[in-house]
Parts: C-alpha cells; sequence; structure tokens
C-alpha cells in the first residue's frame, strides 16, 4: 500500500460530547491486493492495568468499560456490529452507543428488494468464529413493518435456541455522508449510493454456550447472499456463508467518508497515569481485512471535551469541616509529639470547573507547637480502578497554590492567599450503572479539597477535607447569588456519594451552569501534560499509515475557567476565521444566511445562542424549523439540537410544538430530536402531538418516557 491516511474534518481533532465526528479514509495500493473487506471503526473506551508483587509472585489485573464502538464497511459484503465481550447467553446491544447501528449503502432498488444474511457469532482469539444462529432477513418488510422485530434463530438449516431483536429503515445516502468533504476532496464515486440502510441490531438472547470455558463474545455480522444458486437458499437448507474476496485495484486511489457520533454524555479523553496505566481514550482506525493476515491499518486519535457532570443545587451551597485539635508527630508511628492542630476549612460552594478561583477566607490553621510548621492546600484526586472481581484505589495530590508558613499559637487566616483549582479532568463516575461482567465501570475518579498540615518525611498529618465536585463549566453567577451569605453547613456525603448531587446524564437540564458544547462557550483549552503516544505495541505493529509513530500521538486537553459567568454573558471565544460574524445582529434571518456560509452548523448556531441569550430563549416554534432546515447531514442535526436546548435549559419555555416543529424539519432523525427535547418541554400533557409522528411504536414509548410526570 503506497498510502493509508485518516483525514478529519477538523483538524486539530478536538470534538466535544453529542458532536458528529467527521472524515475520510483515503487508500491507494501499488498492486492489486486481495482482501475481504476496507472498514473504518470508531471506538471510546476506557483502560486499566495494575499489578502486585513481583517475580513469580507477580499478579496483574486489567479492566476495560466501552463507550463507544461504531463501524462502517467502507468496501465489501461484510458488515458487522461492534463486539459485547463476555455477553454471554443474553447480549444487549443497545447498552453501549451505538453498537448495534450498522450502515450498509444500497440502491434505489434494494428499498424495494433486499435479502440479507444475519448471523449471531461468538468471536474466538486466535481460532474461528463460533456461529451461534443466523436468519434470512426481508429487509424491506421489517422496515416498513415500522416495529422492532424478534426473528427465531437456525443453524446448519435447523432451528437453533436464542432469538435477534432488530429494526430498520432507510435513509438517502447524502443526508448522511457528503460527495465532498469540507477540504474539497471528492468521494469516489463508485463508494456513492442512492441509499443508506440503518439495521439496528437491539438484542440477541437466549443464546447457546459455545465454549467449555468462559461466555460468549458476541457480535453480529451481516451480508447479501450472493453467488447463490437457485433453490439455495429455501427454509430447512443451512444458509451459504459470507463471500469475503474482493480485490483493491493497483494505483487507484479509494477516498471514503465515514461519519460517527458521540455520545452527548460521553466522558473525557483522560490519561491518569494510575496503576501501570489508567486512561479513557478515543480512535479512529481504518483496515483492511485480509484472510489469514495481520490487517493493514491507519489509526488516529480525537479529544473529546466533556459536558458532563455539572452541579444541582446543593453543590453550590456553603460547607465547612472542622478537625481539631488534633496531635501532630515527629514520626508516622505517632513517637514523638509535635504539638496540636486545628483547622477549618470553609468553602462557599463545593462545585467548581477547572481554573476557578477558590475562596478560603473563612478558613484557619491553629498551630500549638514549636516546629516550624506548613499548611498546604491541595486538590486531591481520588481514583478506582476495578478489574470486577478485583478492584485498588489510589490518590494523587495537586497544588492549588503557595505554601503557608504557620507561626506558632497563632491561627493564620487563609484569606490573603490565592487559591485555584489546577488544570484536572472533570470528575467521573464511570459512566456506566451497571456492574456485569460485560459491561461495567473500570475507572472512576472523585476530588476533595484539602488542608494538610504536617506530613513531610516521617511527621504524620492532620488533614481538614471537604468533597468537591470538578465540573465541566462553572455555576452561574446569579445561581451563586442565591446563596450568599448563608451560613455554612456540615456536608452530609462523602466524595463518592457527591455525583447523587449532580447532573450526569444528557437528558436533564440544569439552571445551575451551562451545557458546553462547544468553544463558543468559553473557557480556554489547555493541555494536560504532554503528548501521548498510544502505539500498542504488537497489535500496532502493522500500522501503514502516514506519519509514521508519530502520527499516533495526541494531545489531552481540558476547558479551564477564570469563573462564574452570568447566565447572558457573551461567551468570551471568538474566531474571524468562522461563524463570528454572527454577532452583529440577533436577527434570526442574519443566522440563517450565516448557517448557509458555514460548513459547522452547530458551531454557527452555537456562537448566536452564547451572543444573544434572550433572542435564544425567545425563538419560535417555526424558527427551530427554520434552523434545522439549514442542516443538511442529518447525523448533524441532534448536535444542533443540543445547542438550541443549551439555550433554553434555563427558560422553562420550550414546549411540544418546539419538538413537533424541530422533527418535521428532521425527517431522519425525528426520534432522536424528540427525545433529546422531551424531557424540557413545560407542556408534558401535550406529548401526544409529538408522539403521532414518530413512525415505531417502541419509539413512542420510549419517548413517551422522557417527559416529565
Amino acid at each position: 500500500m503506497t498510502s493509508f491516511a485518516i483525514e478529519l474534518e477538523r483538524q486539530n481533532g478536538i470534538y466535544y460530547a453529542g458532536e458528529v465526528v467527521r472524515g475520510t479514509v483515503k487508500l491507494r495500493c501499488g498492486s492489486a491486493v486481495k482482501c475481504r473487506s476496507v472498514s473504518v471503526q470508531f471506538k471510546g473506551q476506557a483502560k486499566i492495568h495494575w499489578h502486585t508483587g513481583s517475580g513469580d509472585n507477580r499478579s496483574d489485573y486489567d479492566g476495560n468499560t466501552l463507550f463507544e464502538d461504531q463501524r462502517y464497511t467502507i468496501q465489501g459484503n461484510f458488515y458487522k456490529t461492534g463486539l459485547l465481550d463476555n455477553a454471554g447467553e443474553n447480549a444487549y446491544f443497545d447498552k453501549i452507543h451505538n453498537l448495534g447501528v450498522i450502515q450498509i449503502p444500497c440502491s434505489s432498488q434494494e428499498t424495494q428488494q433486499l435479502q440479507l444474511i444475519v448471523r449471531v457469532m461468538d468471536y474466538d482469539w486466535g481460532r474461528k468464529d463460533d456461529l451461534l444462529g443466523e436468519i434470512l432477513l426481508d429487509v424491506p418488510a421489517l422496515a416498513k413493518s415500522g416495529e422492532k422485530q424478534s426473528f427465531p434463530l437456525t443453524r446448519k438449516g435447523r432451528s437453533e435456541k436464542g432469538e435477534v431483536t432488530m429494526s430498520a429503515k432507510y435513509m438517502p445516502y447524502d443526508a448522511l455522508f457528503p460527495t465532498t468533504s469540507q477540504s474539497g476532496t471528492k468521494i469516489s464515486g463508485d463508494i456513492q449510493q442512492d441509499y443508506c440502510l440503518i439495521l439496528h441490531i437491539h438484542q440477541a438472547t437466549g443464546l447457546r454456550k459455545a465454549d467449555w470455558v468462559g461466555k460468549n463474545d458476541v457480535y453480529v455480522q451481516v451480508y447479501r447472499p450472493e453467488d447463490s444458486k437457485p433453490g439455495e437458499i429455501m427454509p430447512g437448507k443451512k444458509l451459504p456463508g459470507p463471500q469475503k474476496r474482493m480485490t483493491l485495484p493497483a494505483k487507484t486511489e479509494i477516498i471514503a467518508p465515514f461519519c460517527f457520533s458521540l455520545r452527548r454524555d460521553a466522558p473525557p479523553s483522560a490519561e491518569l497515569g494510575v496503576g501501570d496505566y489508567s486512561h479513557i481514550r478515543y480512535k479512529i482506525r481504518a483496515y483492511v481485512d485480509i484472510a489469514n493476515w495481520r490487517d493493514p491499518f491507519a489509526k488516529t486519535n480525537i479529544t473529546v471535551i466533556p459536558s458532563r457532570p455539572i452541579p444541582k443545587p446543593l453543590l453550590i451551597q456553603p460547607y465547612v469541616e472542622e478537625v481539631g485539635p488534633e496531635p501532630l508527630y515527629s514520626s508516622c508511628c505517632k513517637i514523638g509529639k509535635s504539638g496540636m492542630v486545628s483547622t477549618r476549612l470553609e468553602l462557599n460552594r463545593i462545585a467548581f470547573a477547572a481554573g476557578e478561583a477558590v475562596d478560603l477566607s473563612g478558613s484557619t490553621v491553629l498551630y500549638e507547637g514549636n516546629k516550624e510548621i506548613y499548611a498546604d492546600v491541595f486538590l486531591v484526586g481520588q481514583y478506582r480502578l476495578d478489574a470486577y472481581h478485583y478492584s485498588t484505589s489510589r490518590n494523587r495530590n495537586f497544588s492549588m497554590g503557595p505554601r503557608v508558613p504557620l507561626i506558632p499559637f497563632q491561627e493564620i487566616s487563609l484569606k490573603n492567599t490565592a487559591f485555584r483549582i489546577p488544570a484536572a479532568y472533570p470528575s467521573f463516575y464511570g459512566g456506566v450503572t451497571e456492574h456485569e461482567r460485560m459491561h461495567y465501570a473500570c475507572l472512576k475518579w472523585t476530588y476533595t479539597i484539602s488542608i494538610v498540615v504536617g506530613g513531610e518525611g516521617c511527621m504524620s498529618s492532620v488533614v481538614a477535607a471537604l468533597p468537591v465536585l470538578i465540573s465541566s463549566s462553572p455555576p452561574y453567577e446569579s445561581a451563586l447569588a442565591e446563596y450568599k451569605g448563608v451560613a455554612p453547613k456540615k456536608v452530609s456525603f462523602g466524595p463518592w456519594d457527591i455525583f447523587e448531587h449532580a447532573v450526569l446524564g444528557p437528558d436533564e437540564g440544569s439552571n445551575i451552569a451551562p451545557t458546553i458544547t462547544g468553544p463558543e462557550d468559553g473557557g480556554t483549552t489547555v493541555h494536560m501534560g504532554s503528548p501521548i503516544n498510544t502505539w500498542e505495541g504488537a497489535e500496532d505493529n502493522y500500522f501503514v499509515g502516514s506519519g509514521g509513530q508519530e502520527s499516533m500521538s495526541y494531545q489531552p486537553m481540558v476547558t479551564t475557567f477564570d469563573g462564574p459567568q452570568d447566565s447572558h454573558q457573551a461567551a468570551a471565544f471568538t474566531d474571524t476565521t468562522s461563524a463570528s460574524s454572527s454577532a452583529a445582529s440577533a436577527d434570526i434571518g442574519t443566522l440563517l444566511q450565516t448557517m448557509d456560509a458555514e460548513f459547522d452548523k452547530r458551531l454557527a448556531v452555537g456562537q448566536w445562542i452564547r451572543q444573544h441569550p434572550d433572542e435564544a430563549q425567545s425563538l419560535s416554534p417555526e424558527d427551530f424549523h427554520l434552523i434545522l432546515g439549514k442542516v443538511t447531514f442529518s447525523l448533524d442535526q441532534p448536535s444542533v439540537v443540543g445547542e438550541l436546548l443549551a439555550g433554553f435549559e434555563a427558560s422553562n419555555k420550550l414546549t411540544c410544538r418546539h419538538i413537533t416543529e424541530t422533527m418535521a424539519a428532521c425527517q431522519y432523525q425525528k426520534t432522536e430530536v424528540a427525545s433529546m427535547m422531551a424531557p424540557y418541554a413545560n407542556d408534558p400533557e401535550n406529548k401526544d402531538l409529538v408522539l403521532q409522528q414518530l413512525d415505531y411504536s417502541f419509539d413512542k414509548g420510549s419517548v413517551s418516557a422522557r417527559f416529565a410526570a
């Protein structure tokens, strides 16, 4: 292969939760290459590893949590879902964002007549995968039914244990993929089709056990029954296997688009360095599937900035923690008493964004002794690594300001010392609430703010600590004003319980802090340490992408803030190269003109909303329809709706008519946008207006459940 590259539409590779990751794969072969398919995969996951002991007594522990695993076949008649490790007898693909979604380009004729063979498989590393069951699917019939349907599995023409549940719909190809990229690159003509089938594998349940040891690792593969003889495909006969044969032509460049949507509550890219390794990474990997050979591939990483967590009211109230008097010893064995310490830690809130100043004017330290002693203020990260049956916890201190020298027998106030939250990843609850072998939280972290006296060398320490939430954005000044002057109280929960008092999911709005959806929301994006090389040893030995190993590095980032901003304060973001021209006018017509001129519709809408918050909260249902009508690609429409919701979330002005008008403009994303908007509707009694526009009964049920009771 003379060239193999992944080009992102956004060159800096920074994306925000809920956005669409777009780009192109470019491949050129010097000579013809026989293969099974060419595919691209988007994967986001947490991975951890630590060990205890050494040599013969060493024990290693691993864990991973999958947040995204979306795959798209560029060329070839072979499509498949992501993999559910340790699924066992029941594989629930809907638990992981878009894991069971398969995109299959097809012709106009195939919207009326198309058969696919759907196989449920058990993945076996180093061996041939096991067939758990299969069906012959009439795709147009499933799509026209407007329902989820369950199909009993067969194997070798006979009934087999289990069933697979699916739904299907057709979308115009150009509603998903541009024929020309933002940089002007034209897509290969043979890649484009009239339509794209969206086949959604929801679950495969009641499956047989394929392995003597361990559980089934389940995925689903789909293919057209090519080269079948007349009468070969019929009830009671074994279905033909996939024809995994194709040839990539010599000296012909293949240019194919891809688009993957991020979870609206996507965890941050994070490199924690706890244990042997602990990180959350997002990567795009394009590869050529060659039988009995390591697959040559190209890979690039992206950085994801989260929009969660944000605090609920309980976290923006004043709290205090008083410790002492407690003895301080010269030795950690509590030998040699060095004096007594009394500490008062007072915070006007316990939710901060990275970079914010912290007011410790009500905090004091009294040291009764004769040693030279200092007080330190730390943001303490508490990290929990879980290998399912085994777990470990680690702490790490981040300095928040200069050391404070203590004067014996004199109470020292911390009001004259500047303290600030360092650049830190927002608190993370793990991203998963279940604890099942196939899907559990392997990595989570939380924080405290601590005043530490002593602790140098062998000296003991006295610590006063309060749990804090490091949020994705700072609270509004107007929200903080409500609790100004309120007497501080003792906290009644710990650092791991703090998530119960925060907005974690995408379906709950907040009038306490803004939802961060892009750089237009303010703040400064800063580097977290040095660039990380994501080369993963033998797994990456067949990397043939452009740029060599250097192209595998990426830069973790966090967004920092100087402090709270008013809910009506325009974001301090300017960019003369993009949609900032919309700042000139609050008129909806100006916004629509700007959207016509800009490729990034989400950014154009986001800037306008942040610069004109009053006008944004007054947008009519008809305005929503006009704005969404300007969004060319259907996968981009939910991210634009997210911007509109961010402008409305503190207003309580969103109605069911806003939802129906938005759905009318989002023909192929009606369920997604209705699900996003339903929790914000101030008139849930009118939800039937929304539900009657949905095609699928199961969609009606899921959207109905999102409206407030």
